[in-house]
């Protein structure tokens, strides 16, 4: 089971706010979202509570919730 989330953040860059961003665990768009509504793709949860230090990411993720479970 997939789940879908609502982030806060900001860019790593520049420190600009990100707010009520969606990101899914999986490739796959959940029902009733289009891929215009994603934000990014393929995070899975502890991979949003480590995006502070992650190198890989070039944005933040300071406050997350679960949206939907599909």
């Amino acid at each position: 089971m997939a789940k879908l989330f609502i982030v806060d953040g900001y860019w790593k860059n520049d420190n600009t706010p990100i707010h009520d961003y969606l990101i899914t665990e999986t490739e796959e768009i959940p029902s009733g979202y289009s891929d215009g509504q994603i934000f990014y793709a393929g995070l899975t949860e502890p991979m949003i509570m480590n995006s502070v230090n992650d190198s890989f990411l070039e944005f933040a993720i300071l406050d997350y919730n679960i949206v939907l479970e599909y």
